[in-house]
């Protein structure tokens, strides 16, 4: 199993990959024609020169006994307008805000249930902190995280149910749709630019807003674990939470270490789970390997350097796995 960039002929895996996707996962749209584009566009930001002009990575977890896709990741540019409400205290209400939280945001993540449990999770999540990490000119000096809501015990979407209905005219699953599709239209023809007050909502929805559904839990302690925190800001459509985390405080940039990767053949060392990066652009590659630390080295499988694409003694980011919490998929 390793880690790679997005590529044209994954499409037809993406689009089945998408079609499981659940309700909130606005970045994986089920949509033929916006996965072609957002991987044109995640192809077309491996090779920039100007960090304005980037828009988006897209990373996919490759089985490699069938050479499936079995999850993927992204990052992508915020954009300029991007709505969700900001909960105050005098008066206290939700208020619609448009502005971005930070430049670029975490999504797109989404590992298939049949490989889930075995520290893939967390690889395909943390290998984008392996990417940021020696690529950060592209990506400010902050990231956000959106988490899908909670929902009730009925199993519905309280926030959805008390203050979506009464604003809209369409079912949560169509308005996500929507804004997955194109979010500035979104915004526009349909985000109603009013305050919430907070008498509006019910005392059991006030005490959970920003709070996650049960299959975002994963997902919020991993990111806590990384070192986001959260915002006073919630989704406009499902009340979910928005994480935040500056750059240099995310936990895997601030302890991978740039190790030389050697092949242990020959050599009876005790060996622990590490995830490895090529610290390659275009050519990113990152796994999840049996690995031992030997001062500035790197001990490995020769099959993991092939797997890597990298020559021995060539420089890999390194971050070990023990204690890693696995989150499966977020916004």
């Amino acid at each position: 199993m390793y880690i790679r960039p997005v590529e044209e002929a994954d499409l037809d895996s993406l689009h089945c990959l998408a079609k499981e996707a659940p309700v909130g996962l606005t970045s994986l749209p089920a949509d033929r024609k916006l996965l072609a584009d957002k991987i044109q566009e995640s192809m077309a930001s491996l090779y920039l020169d100007d960090p304005a002009a980037w828009r988006r990575l897209l990373l996919v977890l490759v089985d490699t006994a069938n050479g499936k896709i079995a999850g993927i990741s992204g990052i992508e540019r915020e954009e300029d307008r991007a709505h969700h409400y900001r909960k105050v205290s005098n008066p206290a209400s939700l208020q619609l805000r448009d502005t971005p939280v930070s430049p670029t945001k975490l999504g797109s993540l989404m590992l298939r249930a049949a490989y889930r449990g075995r520290g893939l999770g967390a690889l395909l999540s943390k290998s984008r902190f392996l990417y940021i990490a020696d690529h950060q000119q592209y990506f400010g000096g902050h990231l956000h995280a959106e988490l899908r809501g909670w929902s009730s015990p009925r199993g519905d979407t309280p926030f959805w149910s008390e203050i979506g209905r009464l604003l809209y005219d369409k079912e949560l699953s169509e308005m996500d749709q929507l804004r997955g599709r194109s979010p500035v239209s979104f915004a526009s023809q349909y985000l109603s630019n009013h305050d919430v007050p907070m008498h509006f909502l019910s005392p059991d929805l006030e005490k959970n807003l920003g709070q996650v559904h049960v299959d975002a839990k994963n997902a919020l302690r991993m990111l806590e674990q990384e070192r986001f925190v959260h915002t006073d800001y919630i989704d406009v459509l499902d009340g979910g939470p928005i994480l935040r985390a500056a750059i240099q405080d995310i936990y895997s940039i601030r302890t991978s270490t740039l190790l030389s990767i050697e092949s242990r053949v020959g050599t009876e060392v005790p060996l622990d789970k590490w995830m490895i990066s090529n610290r390659a652009g275009d050519a990113f590659r990152a796994c999840l390997a049996p690995a031992y630390r030997d001062a500035g080295a790197l001990l490995v499988d020769s099959e993991v350097i092939e797997l890597l694409r990298v020559e021995p003694g060539a420089s890999v980011r390194s971050l070990a796995a023990r204690g890693a919490i696995v989150g499966d998929r977020h916004g």
